[in-house]
């Protein structure tokens, strides 16, 4: 563990100025054109040592200069537990949730974020790929990437060809290995496998109909992304953790429309909404991750009809007094600081503060006394196999970011979670008419185009998974695996508003579903749990008729497949030899992936309501509520801040619907086609 002394020399410069500020744009152009080249390859073939002489001479000869860290102490710490043999394994898995792995990842993250410069940065990154535990590395250098000034707009290769292991199935893996060991892909050619998600298109248990979009490569990448930009395990007030302020509403925002999409999903084919996981007897369904790391361990099955023993639900009995808690705080309007003692909060930061202590990141106002309910849930459940780890069995893919969507009891959790604040939200007196009109604005009409989706191949590199003898080598291989996923035709919608003078407004449009999965018509206030916003921008309406066309392509919380590897290799080079400028803004855009904002449908067609309010919009709502609802992680940016809670106007009971001239509620549906079928010419 860390000295007294080292920790608060950490909180303090960490507070000040760790890290230089931004670089202006003159010197992005070559400098960091150099620099992302540098990155792209420290991440190629990480499991091994660096296959680039530059690159190896530093991680040889680089000796950690306490005079060269913001906070020296870290320096002397790392040797400490170097030389006593503290660190855990280099190929030994590790879990984002078990204290001891997190110390480390910890250790190694403030070294790289508390470098005084750019070139110490690098070469500690190349110092430590060297020498501590590599996936503990990972975790420690993709946040520091992320959260340092000099390096947050960097863009990175796809996280799923990084390390395709963790998102690709194992035997789609062992192909992998067999065709290089054969030599198929050795000659410069690439080398596709086919790569069919289980349960596309055959299934066994209705779980695993599921499988194309719980394994779908683009939105696990998201919610690890999401999960390194806000990580639990640092407080924001230390570092410079973009919007830090408000990671609570974030990370609330983020659930809770993880969990949404997911119940349109399943509704898409005809499946009831996900159980929450219950207090006293917890059955859990099978489950089979089908993932092996890169060590050659096989993340555990899950056996069907597993009970939790009796000695852990003592355990478990912990998590929900900590859940007791935190409702006890929602009932009484009162919360306890662990400095400042008891204290009324209130409603506008009610939310961020919540699920802080509900997620119990570093910004919990009572860590102690509140617990972790999410956190310690996903640990608990990670290790239902041996729960003392004294065996070393394996974590489950709740121990990584990358891999928590894949399983259907993560949704299980994520209900129980969500159920926290809605016993908030449910205490919140329902918005009246006069807080949700806009007068002198009406919407006349909103037109959408037919919405459709379809599953098309995508090819992703996995020749990152692989060991190679030199650099020349690593280029000549090139193997993809070849995967079905959803899309969907792009689309417009059209909204005709109307307006008595020039004013200007923000708009929200949602989806939500008009029936269950039985077949029965869902209230406006049984469905708003379960609507999804995937559109909001600001118009400025002028007098009288107004036609706003919105595209698909222009929603801010999407955003189009990243580049690959090799596409992101070679718009770098060509930029660094002068034959086309590269915008790293463009290229890193963060968001929900585009191509998973319609839920599948049915070919006979999912029927939902389609939403649209249209709020006014305050001349200085931007600049007074930058830093009390803007999110990031992909969702909302500055400048579509208005001040009001993050699932406006959902977040509140809602016992009958005002039809009111700013709103619109009407009805869509997605129809789902196979690609024949979207390519073949109309008659």
């Amino acid at each position: 563990m860390r000295t007294a002394a080292a920790l608060a020399l950490l909180a303090l410069a960490a507070a000040v100025a760790a890290v230089p500020a931004r670089m202006v744009a003159k010197e992005a152009d070559q400098v960091q054109l150099t620099r992302h080249k540098d990155i792209i390859r420290l991440l190629k073939h990480y499991r091994q040592s660096p296959l680039w002489e530059d690159m190896a001479t530093i991680a040889r000869d680089y000796k950690l200069q306490p005079e060269n860290y913001q906070v020296p102490e870290l320096v002397e710490e790392f040797t400490r537990m170097e030389q006593s043999g503290e660190f855990l394994p280099m190929q030994q898995p590790s879990s984002v949730f078990d204290d001891h792995h997190l110390d480390q990842i910890k250790l190694f993250f403030d070294l790289l974020y508390h470098a005084k410069d750019y070139d110490t940065f690098y070469k500690t990154a190349l110092y430590l790929r060297e020498r501590v535990n590599r996936d503990q590395f990972m975790v420690a250098f993709l946040t520091s990437v992320r959260m340092r000034q000099d390096t947050k707009d960097f863009v990175l290769p796809p996280l799923y060809e990084i390390y395709p292991e963790l998102f690709i199935t194992s035997d789609v893996i062992q192909e992998v290995y067999d065709a290089r060991l054969g030599g198929y892909a050795s000659g410069g050619k690439p080398y596709y496998i086919l790569a069919n998600y289980t349960g596309y298109p055959t299934a066994h248990t209705p779980d695993q109909r599921l499988s194309y979009y719980l394994e779908d490569v683009g939105l696990n990448e998201f919610f690890a992304d999401f999960n390194y930009r806000f990580p639990y395990f640092l407080s924001a007030a230390n570092y410079t953790m973009e919007y830090g302020k408000v990671r609570g509403d974030v990370f609330y925002h983020v659930l809770r429309h993880l969990f949404a999409r997911y119940f349109h999903e399943r509704l898409s084919l005809g499946l009831p909404d996900v159980s929450s996981i219950n207090d006293d007897k917890v059955s859990l369904t099978a489950y089979y991750p089908e993932l092996r790391l890169q060590n050659g361990v096989e993340i555990p099955v899950r056996p069907a009809k597993l009970n939790i023993p009796d000695g852990d639900l003592t355990a478990l009995q912990r998590i929900w007094f900590s859940e007791y808690r935190v409702l006890e705080a929602i009932d009484m309007g009162l919360a306890i600081h662990a400095i400042d003692g008891r204290f009324r909060y209130k409603p506008s930061e009610a939310v961020n503060m919540l699920a802080n202590m509900i997620q119990n990141n570093a910004d919990s106002i009572h860590p102690r006394y509140y617990g972790s309910v999410y956190n310690e849930l996903l640990s608990f459940f990670g290790k239902y196999l041996e729960p003392a780890q004294r065996y070393g069995v394996a974590g489950t893919v709740f121990g990584k970011y990358e891999t928590m969507l894949r399983d259907p009891l993560y949704y299980r959790i994520v209900k129980r979670v969500l159920r926290v604040f809605q016993e908030y939200q449910n205490y919140l007196k329902p918005y009246t008419r006069r807080e949700l009109e806009f007068p002198g604005v009406k919407i006349e009409s909103v037109d959408v185009d037919r919405l459709v989706t379809f599953f098309e191949n995508f090819d992703i590199e996995v020749d990152n998974t692989l060991k190679v003898s030199s650099a020349e080598e690593a280029e000549k291989v090139k193997i993809f695996a070849r995967q079905p996923r959803l899309n969907h035709k792009p689309f417009t919608y059209r909204i005709k508003v109307s307006s008595e003078k020039p004013t200007k407004a923000i708009f929200r449009t949602f989806y939500g579903p008009r029936y269950d999965s039985y077949g029965n018509e869902m209230t406006v206030d049984e469905a708003r749990q379960y609507f999804v916003e995937f559109d909001r921008f600001v118009y400025e309406v002028q007098a009288g008729e107004n036609e706003i066309s919105r595209s698909s392509r222009d929603f801010p919380s999407a955003r189009p497949s990243p580049l690959s590897t090799s596409e992101l290799e070679s718009a770098v080079n060509e930029a660094l030899q002068g034959k086309q400028p590269f915008s790293p803004a463009a290229a890193a855009r963060r968001g929900f992936p585009e191509r998973l904002v319609l839920p599948r449908g049915s070919r006979q067609g999912l029927p939902l309501r389609f939403y649209v309010i249209a709020s006014y919009l305050p001349s200085n709502a931007t600049a007074a509520s930058a830093d009390a609802q803007s999110l990031v992680a992909g969702y909302w940016t500055a400048e579509l801040a208005d001040g009001r809670p993050v699932a406006f106007p959902f977040d509140r009971r809602i016992p009958h619907y005002y039809d009111l001239p700013n709103t619109y509620i009407g009805d869509v549906v997605v129809y789902h086609k196979t690609i024949d079928e979207i390519n073949r010419p109309a008659v």
